[in-house]
């Protein structure tokens, strides 16, 4: 009998916390303001170094990498395409304002390559020293969508880029790479 009021409160209480449990956030989505309709305006007001028509925006996450690598940095962003220059933004939420991450000039990029895995998608910019990868995600942040990763590749192509190869396939995160060395000491002395 007690085995059984155990299980059914288990039960009960899994039941109960599911449906009263906080919903989850996409991470990007909780650590990046962002507002289609008022972006542009928004970005250009606290950059002024973003000039020329955007013709591409959203969130994303940027990977940063050597060339040849793909083990890099990664951090929730949102981006600006021109014709001329990728921004990347990062939110600072006590300033309430976007902070430059990166301006790659397109005028600098070797090539663009395009790359998936799984679900995940890339846009992938080498330059001479680093390579980045840039993945484009839907306003939620739910989702890694083919058409608008494919949409900026095109865009960054049409703007004089050369198309490439990933060297290596999809960027992914260092921090997934990481592990923990805990010393294990054994006494034997008696």
């Amino acid at each position: 009998m007690f085995l059984i009021r155990t299980i059914v409160g288990g039960v009960t209480i899994a039941t109960l916390s599911a449906c009263t449990g906080p919903s989850p956030v996409p991470v990007a989505r909780a650590m990046v303001y962002y507002d289609r309709a008022a972006f542009v305006e928004t970005l250009k007001h606290d950059m002024p170094a973003v000039t020329g028509d955007v013709v591409q925006h959203g969130r994303c996450e940027v990977f940063v990498t050597t060339p040849e690598n793909n083990v890099g940095s990664q951090k929730p962003c949102v981006f600006a395409l021109t014709r001329e220059t990728v921004y990347v933004a990062s939110w600072n939420a006590f300033g309430t304002k976007y902070e430059n991450l990166m301006t790659i000039p397109l005028k600098g990029v070797d090539q663009v390559a395009y790359t998936a895995f799984g679900g995940m998608r890339q846009v992938q910019l080498t330059e001479k020293k680093r390579l980045l990868g840039l993945a484009v995600f839907n306003d939620e942040a739910t989702a890694n969508p083919e058409k608008e990763t494919k949409q900026a590749f095109e865009s960054i192509k049409d703007s004089g880029v050369p198309e490439g190869k990933s060297i290596r396939g999809v960027i992914f995160s260092n921090a997934l790479y990481y592990s923990t060395y805990s010393p294990i000491y054994i006494n034997t002395r008696k």
